[in-house]
C-alpha cells in the first residue's frame, strides 16, 4: 500500500481532463519487480522466486503453485526459456511447460550477479566485481566467455537493443548510464557515458529511439541514431519517481510510482502528453503494454488495467491536491474541510464552492492522524502520543485549547458528547472526559485488547475492533459506566479487519479477506454473522460509514466506492459504484457531497445526486460464509453457513495444530443458508480439551475458516 516516504514536486490541474483507466485483475501479496508476458502467462520476478501467473482471465488471473525449486531466482524469461540468477549462478530453464518446467543448463558467471539481460546467442553479465561479461550461450549446455567491460559499482538497469547495450546505475555517488558497443561481442566498447542527477531506473528502446526512465527527473526521450553522440529531443515530468517504461506504438506506459501508470502521447516526442491515467493501490515500479491491457508490478501486487475504454465521468466537481501531502483522515462541517497530513498538521479548507476548494489555513502538529469536529472544534489524534483540542470557530484562525498526552500508540478515536473514545495499540481503550477542553482528563480504561483498531458507538455501548494476529475479534463494551467499562463478550473475525460501523440493531464491518461483513447485534450481545459479500475476488475494503440509509463501502485494490441501500439492513443492496480512480481510505457526506481523503492524491468531492453508476437496486450475491454461535461455547454450539449455490459440502473442526477433530458435514446441500450444532465432542465420540478450534468449510472450490472458543 502506498506509504509515508517519497516527498516530490508536481502540482496538477484541480480535475484532471485526461482520461481515467480501471483496474481489472489484481493478485496480491507477491513481489513484482519485473514482468515478462508470454502468451496466456505472466512470468513475475521478485526477491529470489519466478512467479508464473495465468493471465488467460485478465478479470481473474491465478498465481500458479508450481515447481518452486526450479523458478528460484531473478528471473528473465526469453520465448520458451528462464534465465535464472542466483548468487554467481544462471540457471536456465525450459518452461515451454510452464507447469513442467526443465533445468536445461547452469552457468557459471563467478561473481556475484548484479543485474543480466539476454539477446540471443549472448549473455550479458553485470558482477559486483565491476565487470560487464558477455557469454556465447549458441550451446546453453556449454557457455563461452566473448568480451568484457568495465562498469559501475552498482547497477540499477540493464537493457540490449539493436547491438547497444544500456547500463545505468552508480559509482561514487555519481549516477552513470554507460551506451556500450556490442556488436561485435567479443570486443565491446563505450560510446556513450551520461551522468544524471538522479538515478535511471530503467531503459526502453524502439527503433531509433530511447526512453529513459531516471527516477526523480522523468522520462527523457533520445536520438540515439549516433549512439555516441544522443540527442535528446524532449523531456516528460510527471513527478514522483518513474520506474519505469513501456512503449506501444505512439504511447508510452510509464511506471509512476505514487501516481500509478501513466499513459503518454510521445507521437511528437519534443512534447509528450499525458493522455491516460490508472492509480493502483501500491507503488507502481515495472509495466508490460501488450494489446489493450498493461500488467503492472508493484511492492505488494500486480495489477492488470484495461486500456481499450476510458472509465464514464464520475461526477467529480471538485479537487484539493498539494504537493508532498498525504491525507489519512478529514472531517467536514460548515462548509469547510479538515484534513490531517502527518508531516504539516491540519489543514482548513473554505468548501463553499465545492468546485473550487481554498486553502484558509494550516495549524501545524507534527504527527496529526485522525481528526473529527464536533461544535467548532477539532479533536486531533497525534501518533507522537497526544489528543489535541483545537478551536475552530474562527476556521482563519485555529487555536489550541488543550491536550491529553497519556498515550502511548495511539491508532484511532471517536468523540460522542464529552467524552473521547481512544484506542491505544499498547494500552487498549482510553475513555477521556472532554467537557473542560483545556484539560482533559481520563475517566477509565479497558485494557483487555492486544491491538484495538477501529471503534463504533452506539449508546451506551461500544464495539472494537482488535486485529490480534491470528485471532482478530470483535468486542462488545458496556461503558454506561465510563469508569468502568464492562466486557459484554467478542466474536471471531477473518483476517484483516479494517473498519465498523452500525445501523440499527446491525453491524458492519470489513476487511481485506472477507469483504463485507454483516452482522446482528440484538440486546448488545457479542455479535453474530448473518453474511458476507465480496465485490471482486481480489477486493481489499478498507472503510465504511454509515449515512442515513446508505452504507458507503472503500474498496482499495479496486479504487471503488460502493454504495449499498439498507432498506433490508441484513441484505445490503448496491446501488451505486463510485470507479474514481483514486484509493480512498477515509470519506465523509455533507450537502450530498462525498468528500474523500485519497493519501497522496489529495481530496476529492462527488455529487452523491448524479445519475451515475447503477440505476436499480442489484443485490450481490452472498459468497460462501460461514459463523458459529455462541462463541465462546459451552457445551454446545451452533454453525451456520451459506452457501452461494448449491453444490457438496465438507464441513470439519481442527485443533489449533491442524489435526482433524470432528467431521461435521459430508453433504449434498441446496443454495442457502444451513446450520449444524457441534457437541464439542470428537469423532469417537469423546468430549474435548477446553481451548480454541478452527471450523472449516469447503464447496467447489471455496473455503472458509473461522475460530471459536469453547470454554469449561
Amino acid at each position: 500500500m502506498k506509504r509515508w516516504f517519497y516527498f516530490v514536486v508536481l502540482l496538477m490541474a484541480l480535475v484532471p481532463v485526461y482520461a481515467f483507466y480501471h483496474i481489472d485483475g489484481v493478485v496480491k501479496d507477491i513481489s513484482a519487480y519485473s514482468i515478462t508476458v508470454v502468451d496466456n502467462y505472466a512470468f513475475i520476478g521478485g526477491g529470489l522466486q519466478l512467479r508464473v501467473i495465468d493471465i488467460s482471465d485478465p478479470c481473474n488471473p491465478q498465481l500458479l503453485d508450481i515447481a518452486p525449486n526450479l523458478y528460484q531466482g531473478a528471473g528473465v524469461v526469453k520465448d520458451t526459456l528462464a534465465y535464472l540468477s542466483n548468487y554467481t549462478y544462471i540457471n536456465v530453464v525450459n518452461i515451454a511447460d510452464p507447469f513442467q518446467p526443465v533445468l536445461v543448463a547452469q552457468i557459471d558467471s563467478l561473481s556475484y550477479i548484479s543485474k543480466f539481460a539476454v539477446s540471443a546467442p549472448f549473455l550479458y553479465i553485470c558482477s559486483e566485481d565491476l565487470t560487464m561479461q558477455i557469454i556465447d550461450i549458441s550451446d546453453v549446455s556449454n557457455p563461452l566467455p566473448a568480451g568484457t567491460c568495465p562498469i559501475m559499482s552498482y547497477v540499477s538497469s540493464i537493457t540490449i537493443a539493436n547491438g547497444l547495450l544500456f547500463v545505468s546505475g552508480r559509482d561514487n555517488n555519481i549516477n552513470i548510464t554507460k551506451i556500450i558497443d556490442v556488436s561485435d561481442p567479443y570486443n565491446p566498447m563505450i560510446r556513450y557515458t551520461y551522468n544524471s542527477s538522479s538515478m535511471v531506473t530503467g531503459i526502453t528502446v524502439d527503433g531509433n529511439i530511447a526512453y529513459i526512465a531516471e527516477r526523480y527527473d522523468g522520462m527523457l526521450i533520445w536520438d540515439i541514431s549516433n549512439p555516441s553522440q544522443p540527442v535528446q529531443f524532449g523531456t516528460f515530468n510527471p513527478g514522483r519517481a518513474v520506474f519505469d517504461i513501456s512503449i506501444q506504438g505512439d504511447i508510452a506506459c510509464l511506471a509512476n510510482e505514487l501516481n500509478g501508470i501513466l499513459l503518454v502521447d510521445i507521437s511528437n516526442p519534443y512534447n509528450p502528453l499525458i493522455i491516460g491515467t490508472c492509480d493502483t493501490p501500491d507503488f507502481a515500479n515495472h509495466v508490460v503494454y501488450r494489446g489493450n491491457k498493461v500488467y503492472v508490478g508493484c511492492y505488494e501486487g500486480f495489477y492488470i488495467v484495461d486500456v481499450s475504454d476510458p472509465l464514464p465521468p464520475v461526477n467529480m466537481i471538485g479537487s484539493y491536491y498539494m504537493q508532498g501531502d498525504e491525507y489519512s483522515s478529514l472531517a467536514i462541517g460548515n462548509n469547510y474541510a479538515y484534513l490531517v497530513n502527518s508531516i504539516w498538521g491540519l489543514k482548513i479548507l473554505d468548501v463553499a464552492n465545492p468546485s473550487l476548494p481554498e486553502l484558509l489555513t494550516e495549524y501545524s502538529d507534527l504527527g496529526a492522524s485522525r481528526v473529527q469536529v464536533v461544535n467548532n472544534k477539532a479533536f486531533i489524534l497525534n501518533a507522537f502520543g497526544s489528543y489535541d483540542i483545537i478551536d475552530i470557530s474562527d476556521p482563519n484562525n485555529p487555536q489550541t485549547l488543550g491536550s491529553y498526552t497519556g498515550l502511548s500508540y495511539p491508532i484511532n478515536a471517536s468523540v460522542v458528547g464529552n467524552y473521547a473514545y481512544i484506542l491505544d495499540g499498547d494500552e487498549g481503550l482510553k475513555i477521556l472526559n472532554i467537557s473542560n477542553a483545556a484539560s482533559p482528563s481520563l475517566m477509565g480504561s479497558y485494557t483487555d485488547l492486544v491491538y484495538p483498531y477501529a471503534i463504533a458507538i452506539r449508546g451506551n455501548y461500544v464495539s472494537i475492533i482488535d486485529r490480534a494476529v491470528a485471532f482478530p475479534k470483535a468486542y462488545v463494551l458496556n461503558v454506561s459506566n465510563h469508569a468502568s467499562p464492562q466486557d459484554v463478550g467478542f466474536c471471531y473475525l477473518p483476517d484483516e479487519p479494517n473498519s465498523i460501523s452500525y445501523y440499527g440493531t446491525y453491524t458492519y464491518i470489513v476487511s481485506g479477506e472477507a469483504g463485507l461483513q454483516v452482522y446482528q447485534s440484538d440486546s448488545y450481545s457479542p455479535l453474530t454473522l448473518l453474511s458476507s459479500f465480496l465485490p471482486h475476488p481480489t477486493s481489499d475494503l478498507v472503510y465504511c460509514f454509515v449515512d442515513g440509509a446508505r452504507l458507503y463501502v472503500s474498496d482499495y485494490n479496486w479504487n471503488e466506492i460502493d454504495v449499498f441501500d439498507l432498506t433490508d439492513p441484513s441484505q445490503p443492496n448496491l446501488i451505486r459504484t463510485f470507479k474514481s480512480n483514486y484509493a480512498t481510505i477515509d470519506m465523509k457526506i455533507s450537502n450530498n457531497l462525498l468528500y474523500t481523503a485519497n493519501e497522496y492524491a489529495g481530496m476529492h468531492i462527488f455529487d452523491l445526486n448524479a445519475n451515475v453508476g447503477i440505476e436499480e437496486p442489484l443485490p450481490i450475491a452472498p459468497m460462501l460464509s460461514v459463523s458459529s454461535y455462541p462463541n465462546p461455547f459451552n457445551p454446545q454450539t451452533t454453525i451456520a453457513y451459506t452457501l452461494p449455490m448449491k453444490g457438496h459440502v465438507e464441513l470439519n473442526i481442527y485443533n489449533v495444530r491442524g489435526q482433524l477433530v470432528r467431521h461435521l458435514v459430508d453433504e449434498n446441500n441446496l443454495e442457502g443458508t444451513h446450520t449444524v450444532v457441534w457437541n464439542g465432542k470428537d469423532d469417537q465420540n469423546r468430549d474435548i480439551a477446553s481451548g480454541m478450534y478452527v471450523y472449516k468449510i469447503s464447496c467447489g472450490t471455496k473455503q472458509m475458516s473461522g475460530r471459536m472458543m469453547l470454554l469449561k
